[in-house]
């Protein structure tokens, strides 16, 4: 509340009153603090709260969802908020949830397929079509939740900065999703952004589950939800290293992997902003000898007219100063201006400004010079050199007098084709040239050369490129690669977890083991053997930690081993050791969540009501938990009768066929050790 008007959802006038108290108390300005009097069951605004659209009348209006929550008072938010500030509100007719949605701003959006499965009835197309013709989203991305977490929402592990980059956030190798995290990378990498470039792919390290990446931008800040880890300096530091010239300001609270700064608060878009929209030059363009034209569309929502001199184009060239163009009007929306032609290699930044009588005033990017766009001048009439090669891949260790293969890649801006010179010692001297025979590889394609070191050491691999014309490259990055004379096979492993003869051992537990190799630079892979037999049968090969999570059941007793390899076949086996589950006596956890008190017409939630009522067939569902020997199976009860069994998650049963007046709907959950427990509920029925 020091720049900006904060609305504080209050059930009534007296609970208005004790929050004005306690704001004043902490020193918060009341006269940027308004109230929304309406009854609410919870705190994540950012779940249940509205969405906000400019329809093509530049008119802010609300689009309102049914909240995939059983929460009457919280679904009724997005309505009352609407009446309250005379918007105009339109009914999506989808199940959603505001912390599992994200957009640009520019037509794109990013769900879990959450949304998918709380919308069955209809299919992919259907929810695509839906989503743009309330939000005028043209490209739905939804994915899979790269944490499996129950609440699967996107902005627990993934956030949009800009329009063009994306936080995504960075475990260790041992994490349990980190390689559905990085699965994530890879696909957000691939995708093209609004801007019309691939993202820009920003990371925040999380040692176990810190909310970091919960965050909540507003303006030129930026609110990081902080929990005393040693992690927090390396979370903030990643954020003002994806945003510079942003305020980032890290925050103590009650926070929980699932539910943080970003899940309670949820930021309203001016009303009346003044709108800068612009497709920016980014990366190579080519020389324009009029210049690069720059067209902004700029809308002052406010009704109040643009200030007159105040439509202006800031740029500098390489690392020279700002300097500044007025933007000319094209017609009553669209504003360009000229950056003077320049030679090739010339590096670009530039911003756009405006102002209006309203007393707005804004850049895009919105913080200006800091974020500024950036593209370099490519003049094509020019011979470039080709680009720096990949990294050379290939063995990282070895032996004498053997022969290794290395591959590396480079492009060429010109199109010509290439040939690679290796060098094998690291002095920045090319050792061989790969195009004894006159061959040259084309742009793009993969090189290979082979190398044979005849004394043992530690060398470093490098490579440069050159095209047709003699153009050169600069040296890619360094492969170091270790050469010895004798190998010797692993370390045996030790040190295990569970201990050998260890009783009552959680069913979940992860195994780990202490491994190695006495050669530096040769890796180890593990093969495991495990289970109720001696001996044990193998399980899992090839694997590079040092721990394996098994699915065990309780009350058993387990024998395994591990044996390492190295990367010459030399193999250590390790000893047999053993340990023992305890027995699982809890039962698992279940509870109906379809149908809750509310209206369904034909599957369909229509509204909340005092008790169940429902018209024509219905989904029942369940969800059930048990974190010791899991969930085996929930069965489904119609007034005591067996009416399915379910074995998989999502746990459903389809009532169907005719029904009059009152049923009990009952699910029992069995874990895998046999234990039981039920849930039921009562539903009225018609048709």
């Amino acid at each position: 509340a020091e720049d900006v008007n904060v609305v504080t959802i209050v059930a009534d006038a007296s609970e208005q009153q004790y929050v004005e108290t306690q704001y004043q108390s902490h020193g918060v300005n009341l006269d940027h603090c308004s109230f929304l009097i309406a009854p609410s069951n919870t705190y994540w605004t950012r779940d249940y709260g509205p969405w906000f659209i400019f329809d093509g009348n530049n008119e802010q209006a609300v689009i309102d969802f049914t909240y995939n929550r059983p929460r009457p008072d919280d679904n009724a938010i997005p309505a009352a908020y609407a009446a309250d500030q005379g918007l105009p509100i339109y009914t999506m007719p989808l199940v959603h949830t505001g912390g599992n949605y994200m957009t640009d701003g520019h037509g794109i959006a990013v769900s879990t397929d959450l949304v998918w499965s709380e919308n069955s009835d209809y299919t992919h197309e259907e929810i695509n079509q839906i989503i743009q013709d309330y939000l005028g989203i043209t490209t739905y991305h939804v994915v899979p939740d790269a944490l499996g977490e129950y609440i699967k929402h996107i902005d627990c592990w993934a956030k949009y900065l800009a329009p063009d980059e994306i936080m995504i956030i960075k475990t260790s190798p041992n994490h349990p999703h980190y390689n559905d995290i990085e699965a994530a990378v890879d696909y957000f990498s691939n995708q093209i952004s609004c801007y019309g470039a691939p993202y820009r792919i920003k990371r925040v390290y999380v040692d176990v589950d810190e909310p970091y990446i919960n965050s909540l931008i507003l303006n030129n800040k930026v609110f990081v939800p902080i929990t005393g880890s040693e992690w927090d300096d390396d979370a903030l530091q990643a954020y003002e290293d994806a945003m510079p010239g942003y305020e980032i300001l890290g925050f103590t609270g009650s926070w929980l992997s699932t539910d943080a700064m970003h899940c309670r608060a949820k930021g309203i878009p001016d009303r009346y902003m003044l709108y800068i929209e612009h497709m920016p030059l980014l990366g190579e363009q080519t020389f324009e000898e009029n210049g690069f034209d720059i067209q902004a569309k700029i809308i002052p929502y406010s009704g109040a007219n643009i200030i007159t001199g105040s439509t202006r184009l800031y740029y500098k060239i390489n690392e020279g100063s700002w300097q500044s163009i007025q933007m000319q009007p094209i017609n009553s929306s669209y504003y360009h201006a000229t950056v003077p032609p320049q030679p090739d290699g010339t590096k670009v930044s530039y911003y756009i400004h405006a102002e209006d009588e309203s007393g707005r005033s804004e850049n895009l990017p919105y913080i200006g010079a800091p974020g500024a766009f950036t593209f370099t001048v490519f003049d094509p009439s020019i011979n470039h050199p080709p680009t720096k090669p990949k990294k050379p891949y290939g063995p990282s260790s070895g032996s004498t007098d053997v022969t290794y293969t290395y591959y590396t890649q480079a492009t060429d801006p010109d199109g010509d084709r290439l040939k690679y010179g290796w060098d094998w010692d690291g002095d920045n001297v090319v050792d061989e040239w790969d195009d004894d025979n006159g061959s040259y590889y084309q742009p793009g394609e993969t090189a290979a050369a082979s190398h044979t070191w005849n004394n043992p050491g530690r060398y470093k691999i490098k490579v440069k490129a050159e095209d047709e014309r003699g153009n050169q490259s600069e040296f890619s990055l360094t492969l170091t690669v270790i050469i010895s004379t004798e190998n010797h096979p692993p370390y045996k492993p030790n040190n295990p977890y569970p201990e050998n003869g260890s009783i009552n051992v959680n069913s979940n537990t992860h195994l780990t083991w202490d491994g190695g190799d006495p050669d530096m630079g040769d890796t180890v892979t593990y093969d495991i053997y495990l289970g109720e037999t001696n001996p044990p049968p193998k399980v899992v090969s090839n694997i590079s930690e040092t721990m394996y999570n098994p699915d065990m059941l309780p009350g058993k007793t387990y024998y395994w081993r591990v044996v390492a390899w190295d990367s010459k076949n030399a193999s250590t086996t390790g000893p047999l050791w053993s340990f023992t589950t305890s027995s699982d006596n809890q039962p698992p956890t279940v509870n109906i969540s379809k149908p809750a008190n509310g209206l369904y017409v034909m599957d369909k939630k229509i509204t909340s009501f005092p008790f169940t009522l429902v018209f024509g067939k219905i989904t029942v569902e369940a969800d059930a938990y048990d974190n010791q020997s899991g969930v085996n199976k929930v069965e489904f009860y119609l007034d005591g009768t067996l009416k399915s069994t379910d074995t998989t998650t999502p746990y459903s049963w389809t009532w169907k066929g005719v029904a009059f007046f009152r049923h009990t709907i009952k699910a029992v959950a069995y874990d895998n050790a046999g234990n039981t427990a039920s849930d039921e509920t009562i539903v009225w029925r018609f048709f």
